[in-house]
């Protein structure tokens, strides 16, 4: 998934996610100014998309703990992928 896709599926998630944050705060820093956390917040997107929350977490676990500093964006295009090869 490149990086124009991933911002396509982040602006459509954020329609779908309830209390929905801009798309600005789904980038920024681990910890957004609405108080929830990287893990949360794409955890919340997955669930929306249709996974388990019990998948969700754990693959986003995984991919956070390896990537700590990369940006939401890449986070999730990096649990995306990974979801897609298991």
């Amino acid at each position: 998934m490149g990086r124009k896709a991933a911002q396509r599926l982040i602006l459509e998630l954020k329609e779908k996610l309830p209390g929905a944050i801009s798309t600005e705060e789904l980038v920024a820093s681990p910890l957004s100014h609405t108080g929830y956390s990287v893990v949360d917040d794409i955890t919340e997107a997955l669930c929306a998309l249709g996974y388990s929350s019990t998948e969700a977490s754990t693959a986003v676990s995984k991919v956070v703990d390896q990537h700590k500093d990369l940006p939401r964006e890449e986070l999730l295009k990096l649990v995306l992928k990974s979801m897609a090869k298991s």
